[in-house]
């Protein structure tokens, strides 16, 4: 990437954050005002950015002109892999979700599903800059395919990108992560905590758990990008055997078939309904808690984090359970002494198309990830 190019990406993501001026983008990116000109001028006239109505200013002098996001500047793909349907549809570059389709499997193959969900998009890829997916892991962002993702059977080792560039186009860029780096990114970008620059985004759904973490503003996917796989820490030293070779897991121990199992409950939502008249769900979300905590806690230290955010079915009315989060956390964490408490904090909305897009739209600010080597 060339140096205009990242300085242009720079700029854009700054703009993106708040409306900014010329002038302080000059000075916060340590570039000549005549650099930051040319670049906004060409931003301007592709239509990715507007400068602002003048506000009125009392004192002398002319108020700067402020720079904005034009909402719909560029546009993006979403597919978003479900265990029973595909979702597809078109996001812009502020979040908002232009359309949405939903494609149920049936007798579907997988390569026919995702045949489907192409010619959804087919009619507006001249539109697209890009096209985002994202899908249970693990799987390789890189090579673009599924790996052995838990209840994915029909999708193991399948090479999404290379069967959706066999239905679209070769040039399209496509951009792949896992459910809960997705979901971290989405934070990133359009979350309410957005401007947090350290944080991780803790996924607990029907069936497994997933962690995805943003730090220094950027997402940590590890050497090989399967890092963060929170699910398999070990929270009970010598603990139950799991199928990733591992014992005490917390998979094994937090995961809802795990923690539901010969309960009364059939549901995360059946046992959170319950709380004010069932012991039993007292003592489960207990139990949830205690293990969470441990390797939130794990995360927290070893990482130095700001927030958690909890994200599926935990997120459901999920206020008893961050406080019991706070309670088992606060006090045991390294860093306490240099800033306030970590923050445990919920987010209910489930992934969708613009979860899916979010991989595209990071890459769009930030330029790709590494080549495969």
């Amino acid at each position: 990437m060339s140096m205009k190019q990242a300085n242009r990406r720079l700029i854009l993501d700054m703009i993106r954050r708040e409306p900014i001026s010329r002038v302080d983008i000059a000075e916060q990116v340590a570039l000549t005002r005549a650099s930051v000109t040319i670049i906004t001028e060409e931003l301007i006239n592709e239509g990715l950015i507007y400068e602002a109505e003048l506000v009125q200013n009392n004192n002398k002098g002319r108020s700067p002109v402020l720079l904005m996001l034009n909402p719909d500047g560029a546009r993006f793909g979403g597919i978003n892999i479900e265990k029973d349907h595909i979702e597809v549809g078109i996001v812009n570059i502020s979040g908002g979700t232009l359309s949405q389709t939903v494609l149920p499997y049936g007798r579907s193959s997988p390569k026919d599903i995702l045949k489907a969900a192409c010619e959804v998009l087919k009619p507006s890829l001249s539109t697209l800059e890009s096209i985002g997916l994202c899908a249970p892991g693990p799987l390789d962002y890189r090579q673009g395919a599924l790996l052995n993702p838990p209840n994915f059977a029909a999708w193991h080792d399948l090479p999404v990108r290379e069967s959706l560039i066999s239905f679209l186009a070769p040039e399209i860029g496509l951009f792949i992560e896992n459910v809960p780096n997705a979901m971290a990114l989405e934070e990133k970008y359009f979350g309410v905590n957005k401007d947090v620059p350290n944080f991780a985004s803790l996924l607990v759904d029907d069936v497994s758990i997933g962690l995805g973490v943003v730090l220094n503003d950027h997402l940590l996917r590890g050497a090989t990008g399967l890092g963060n796989e929170i699910g398999h820490t070990t929270v009970v030293i010598d603990g139950l055997p799991c199928e990733c070779g591992n014992h005490g897991c917390l998979a094994k121990y937090a995961s809802m078939p795990a923690l539901l199992k010969s309960t009364p409950f059939d549901s995360w939502h059946s046992l959170i309904d319950q709380l004010d008249s069932s012991s039993a769900a007292k003592t489960l979300l207990n139990k949830e808690a205690k293990y969470l905590s441990v390797a939130l806690l794990n995360a927290i230290n070893m990482l130095d984090i700001e927030m958690v955010i909890l994200k599926g079915v935990i997120a459901y009315n999920a206020q008893a359970l961050r406080l019991l989060l706070h309670q088992r956390v606060a006090g045991r964490i390294v860093s306490s002494h240099a800033r306030s408490e970590v923050l445990i904090t919920s987010g209910e909305a489930p992934c969708s198309v613009r979860t899916a897009a979010v991989p595209a739209i990071h890459a769009y600010f930030n330029g790709p990830p590494p080549a495969p080597a």
